[in-house]
Parts: C-alpha cells; structure tokens; sequence
C-alpha cells in the first residue's frame, strides 16, 4: 500500500512536478548539458558512453512524448478500452468536478442528458465544484428535485466513494459518468469498483493542435492508473466496508464543512 502523505503537500508536489515536465527548457537544457559533459577530459572516460546513450534516448523520448504523435498514441491508450454510450438509460447521471477545466460543458451534457431522459436524477460530485454545478443546473431549467450534490470530494477516488455514499441509498446501479476524456478511464475504474454499471460519457479537450498540454494531461493520468491499480483502487470494494475505505469518509468528512449532503458512515 502506498504511504498516506497530507493531500496538501501531494498537490504541490504535483503540481511542481506538472510545471516541470510541462516546460521543456528544464527537461531539455539539464539533459543537454549532461551530454555536452562528457566531453570534458575531466569526465571519467568509463561513464561517457553510459551517459550519451542515456541521455539521448531521455531527450527522444521527452520529444515523442510532447510532439503530436505522441500526444495521439497517448490518448489513444486512454480511450481504446472504454465502453461507448450505446444510449441506455441509467439510474442517475454523475458530473465529476475538475476545477477550470470544462466547468460549462460538464453542466451542458448533463443538461441535455437529463431533458433527453437518459436519467432521472443529477449528481455533481466535488469540493467547490459541486455547488456551482448545480446553480447552473438550476439556471438550465433542472428541477431541484432532480439534483444531488457531494461537495467534499477532493481527488478521483473522493469523488467515486463519496458519490457512493449518496447513489446507493437511492438504489443507484448504472450511472452515466461525465468528465473529460483523459480522466475517463481511472474515473470508470473507481467508480466500476465501487459496484456501479458505468456509461462513459466523454467530454473532449478543447481543440489545442500540436498543444503540450494534452500530452501533460494523458501523462498524468497514466501516472494516476498506476498509482491507483496499484494502491488497490481498481478491486472490487463494492460493499463499500473496507477498512481503507471507511478511513477515507471519516478523514475527508470531518473536514468537510458541508458533510451534511453526505451520509454518516453508519451507512456501511
């Protein structure tokens, strides 16, 4: 199991991390100047091949990984495998919050989904995004009757859980899944271990041709598979009485000031 680190200092470690990797010059530069160094006659001669191959193939590799390509091949791996909305009904839809990114759109599908009677009921699901969700839900013409919000929800795996807490007490089974497609893939994993039937429904990157950005982004969640499947995050939890997962309500909602919207852990 992976050691509990405060999520404070995990996302400034991730996000110094993120602006790292997302500049070339300090990949680059570093990497360069390395190889350049070996041809000093102070460099020990038995590492000067060791550190040219390295460092050139860190510096094609960084390369493929941010050019167009690499951004493809990249996104690819993270939609191949996702199920596509055949156009079922569910028992509710669920809009996971991401900050900034597609705040609007997220709102809109659910919107259209919800007149389209894809599902009875809307869920907004994250800490500052879950309310605002739902005042513009309100101001689409969404019934309050038909919106439920989890406004404690941190991370990915916050947001499945917490979300599960309310769903299930409303017999929620299937659930159409709203966020942006890099996020797509470890969303409906969580969210699937969780015991729901998921229905992805993907919201595309705005269109940023031969943008780094997209890259850092399937980067990221790369590392966020990882570091889920291997934490155990993928597993069937479905009966939600996990030890790990009873820990991580208790933290989150006692410091969550509106843990009201969200059942007591005497649901498990």
């Amino acid at each position: 199991m992976l050691p509990s680190i405060p999520l404070s200092l995990w996302f400034d470690i991730r996000g110094k991390l993120l602006l790292w990797f997302s500049t070339p010059q300090l990949i680059l530069f570093p990497l360069c100047a390395l190889y350049l160094s070996t041809y000093f006659p102070q460099f020990r001669r038995a590492w000067k091949p060791t550190i040219r191959w390295a460092t050139a193939c860190l510096v094609t590799a960084y390369l493929l990984i941010i050019s167009p390509v690499g951004a493809v091949l990249a996104m690819s791996g993270l939609t191949t495998f996702l199920p596509s909305d055949d156009g079922q009904p569910a028992d509710a839809l669920v809009i996971l919050g991401r900050g900034r990114l597609q705040a609007v759109e997220r709102t809109r599908q659910a919107a259209q989904l919800w007149r389209a009677q894809r599902a009875p009921v809307i869920l907004a699901s994250g800490d500052d995004d879950a309310p605002k969700f739902v005042r513009w839900l309100q101001a689409e013409g969404i019934p309050s009757a038909a919106l439920l919000q989890e406004p404690c929800s941190l991370t990915t795996e916050e947001n499945a859980v917490l979300s599960a807490l309310i769903l299930k007490q409303k017999q929620v089974n299937r659930v159409i899944l709203i966020t942006d497609t890099p996020h797509m893939l470890r969303s409906l994993l969580t969210f699937r271990s969780l015991g729901f039937e998921v229905l992805p429904h993907l919201l595309p990157l705005p269109d940023r041709p031969f943008s780094v950005d997209t890259s850092i982004a399937a980067f990221r969640e790369y590392v966020g598979l990882a570091i889920y499947a291997f934490s155990g995050r993928f597993r069937d939890r479905s009966n939600l009485a996990s030890s790990q997962t009873i820990q991580l309500v208790q933290n989150r909602l006692s410091q969550c000031p509106q843990r009201d919207s969200i059942a007591s852990t005497s649901a498990f």
